[in-house]
Parts: C-alpha cells; sequence; structure tokens
C-alpha cells in the first residue's frame, strides 16, 4: 500500500513504472496492431531506441523506437522480406527529407 496521491489520476498513473508502461506500452501496442496484421509481421530482428531523460519511477516524456520486422507471410512476387516500423511519442518527430517545403506540414492531407 502506498498514499493516494492525485499527480497518478485520472490519466497520469500511465506513465509510472509500478501502475503502467508509458506511451509505447500503452498505445502502441493498439495502434501498432492493424500494421502487424496486415502486413503479417514476425518478431523484431532488430530494434533501436532513445528516449528523453529516463528516470528510475516514471516512463520518459518522449520515446523513439525503430524495429526491423520480418514478413512471415510471402508471396511468390513479393520481394520485402523485412519491414522497419518506427514509433514516435511525446513530441519527438521525425526528421523531414532534405528536399521538404518549408512551412509545410507533414500531418496535413496529402495529394497522390
Amino acid at each position: 500500500m502506498i498514499p493516494y496521491n492525485q499527480v497518478y489520476h485520472p490519466w497520469n498513473w500511465r506513465g509510472w513504472w509500478n501502475y503502467g508502461t508509458g506511451a509505447l506500452g500503452d498505445m502502441a501496442c493498439h495502434i501498432l496492431h492493424p500494421v502487424f496484421e496486415a502486413l503479417k509481421l514476425g518478431y523484431p530482428t532488430k530494434v533501436q531506441g532513445s528516449s528523453s531523460l529516463l528516470l528510475k519511477d516514471s516512463a520518459p516524456n518522449g520515446s523513439v523506437r525503430a524495429n526491423d520486422l520480418p514478413r512471415t507471410w510471402k508471396k511468390r512476387q513479393d520481394k520485402i522480406a523485412e519491414v522497419e516500423v518506427n514509433w514516435y511519442d511525446g513530441g519527438i518527430k521525425p526528421d523531414l527529407p532534405a528536399n521538404w517545403p518549408s512551412g509545410k506540414n507533414p500531418n496535413k492531407s496529402w495529394r497522390w
């Protein structure tokens, strides 16, 4: 038993190691599930991660994780053996390509 502290509720308990797993364990498992199912991905063969300050009691405010995942289902013409899946949270964003237009928001609708 530990004394009640309002810092944990209603949402923040997820970020404390005693009660949750931070954004990666809390949300990534649900958000990335359709990707794993659609692409028939297996267990990672390589993982690389980084984060904001890592504390003893709580998950970092932001993290990045890159996974190389093997395809478990292959068609004869399918040449993709592995897929790289990246996770970003806490305001950390991927680097934009060198030729990305200045001021253009990559999260706005795309023209295909």
